[in-house]
């Protein structure tokens, strides 16, 4: 057959539910094919293997004819993935012709085939490399450098050829992209600098001076406020500085006394007696009560006041709750009295919560006091209370401690009422003189135990060590 014009490669996108693809074009063993697998998010492409176990690792069927394959992969292939199926052919001639033999036409056939084959292989591996365009006028073929360690390749200048260029500049720029950004964000800035060149040369001629000004910037910026008010304090000095007689200078010939004035104790005194002045003036009313004053200072009870102005200030301001205090004084005299107690009280508050919580269980008791009051006489009895308590007792199992030979038990766990002896623990049946139960049971001569329902329906038991048994012998007379 003939080989037309084809593709030596084909794609498929999966949809998670096929797992086989065919490859369409001519193909003439397994071999020659090879699958990869891209993952469509990242581009990582994988080689699979023919045969193999993995995920996606394929087994391959090529037609008898020649005409294409069949490739099915271990698992369904997701929408995630591409997979790429292209024929590779090794580069080689098997074909041997002998001479004299006769032209097998066939063989012949899949030989050119083969060759155009490969030239479809070749022609799908060039058309993705790098090329020149058509029209490109030099027509030599610009050699590639030497590729080294950490360097790329680019167009020269000239873009007639090819030259390297170090991966360790290009990292450089990459680890200032940010930097770059910026700068480009702002190329009119950097262009409107550039004209500004000599400008700016001049600024670092004087940059001593411009840190000088950038220092006191704001001083600068409010000696500019003040030259454009309409009433300038720096112009206002400056023409002091003018006059004949200046104030300024009068202010610094007696800059010591004006320093002792703008001490900060001192100013804060100054503008004490300045408040005391305006608006109240009390300054001059303490004048004129000077007499007053003078017979006070005469008082030792005023230095009293005065240490505990302090105390004083509070009590006044809680002088409502002083007066509500007075007014119910007997009752304050009472609590202290009984400050003892109520201590007594507080210490014991848990226990007289607790005792209210358990109100209703007391209110129970103080009714049986006042009425039967049982309560007394089990509390006047209370020896053979506790002593019925240790003698009589009732469990699944034996008491152990505190035993007395005459101690009632009655066994829960077989219902039988038990009496404790020197001996330990019998029922209360065998402990009682002349007691007796008889059962009557007809036997054979091959039994061997006696037990259970008797004759009469009676179940056997018995004490230990009081037991008697008796065997009767029946005889039958026959009388004619």
């Amino acid at each position: 057959m003939t080989v037309s014009a084809q593709n030596s490669y084909i794609s498929y996108t999966g949809n998670g539910s096929t797992a086989a693809y065919s490859f369409p074009y001519k193909v003439f063993v397994a071999g020659d094919i090879k699958v990869y697998t891209v993952v469509i998010a990242t581009g990582v492409e994988t080689l699979q293997t023919s045969g193999g176990a993995g995920t996606y690792d394929y087994t391959i069927s090529v037609a008898g004819d020649y005409s294409g394959a069949t490739i099915t992969l271990n698992n369904n292939l997701p929408s995630t993935h591409k997979i790429f199926i292209t024929r590779v052919q090794a580069l080689e001639q098997t074909t041997d012709y002998i001479e004299g033999d006769a032209f097998p036409a066939e063989t012949h056939e899949q030989t050119l085939d083969k060759i155009v084959l490969k030239l479809q292989q070749h022609e799908e591996q060039l058309k993705r490399s790098l090329k020149f365009k058509q029209s490109t006028a030099t027509r030599s073929e610009p050699p590639i450098p030497e590729l080294t360690a950490d360097t790329l390749i680019k167009v020269n200048a000239a873009g007639t050829g090819f030259e390297t260029q170090s991966t360790v500049d290009v990292a450089t720029i990459a680890g200032i992209a940010a930097d770059v950004t910026a700068v480009s964000n702002i190329a009119a800035d950097v262009t409107a600098v550039a004209a500004d060149a000599t400008d700016i040369g001049t600024v670092a001629t004087n940059i001593a001076s411009v840190n000088t000004v950038a220092t006191n910037i704001n001083d600068v910026i409010t000696v500019a406020n003040d030259l454009n008010e309409a009433v300038s304090e720096v112009e206002t000095v400056a023409d002091d500085l003018n006059e004949a007689v200046s104030e300024i200078d009068t202010v610094a010939n007696n800059i010591a006394d004006v320093q002792t004035v703008g001490n900060a104790t001192n100013i804060a005194n100054i503008a004490t007696v300045a408040g005391e002045i305006t608006p109240t003036n009390n300054i001059s009313t303490v004048a004129g009560i000077a007499p007053d004053i003078t017979t006070l200072a005469g008082t030792a009870g005023l230095t009293t006041l005065a240490a505990n102005a302090a105390n004083i200030s509070i009590v006044a301001g809680i002088n409502a709750d002083v007066t509500a205090v007075a007014a119910i004084d007997s009752a304050v005299s009472a609590v202290n009295s009984n400050a003892a107690n109520i201590n007594a009280v507080n210490a014991n508050s848990a226990n007289i919560n607790a005792v209210n919580a358990n109100s209703t269980n007391i209110n129970t008791v103080a009714t049986d006091l006042a009425g039967s009051d049982t309560i007394g006489t089990v509390a006047t009895n209370i020896g053979q209370v506790q002593n019925f308590a240790q003698a009589y007792r009732i469990s699944a199992t034996a008491p152990t401690t505190s035993l007395d030979v005459g101690d009632l038990w009655f066994d829960t766990t077989n219902n039988v009422m038990k009496v404790y002896s020197s001996g330990g623990w019998i029922t209360a049946a065998s402990a009682i003189n002349g007691t007796a139960d008889r059962f009557t049971y007809t036997v054979s001569s091959s039994t061997s135990t006696i037990t259970g329902p008797d004759d009469d329906g009676n179940t056997l038991a018995y004490d230990a060590g009081y037991l008697d048994v008796y065997l009767v012998h029946l005889f039958y007379l026959l009388l004619q």
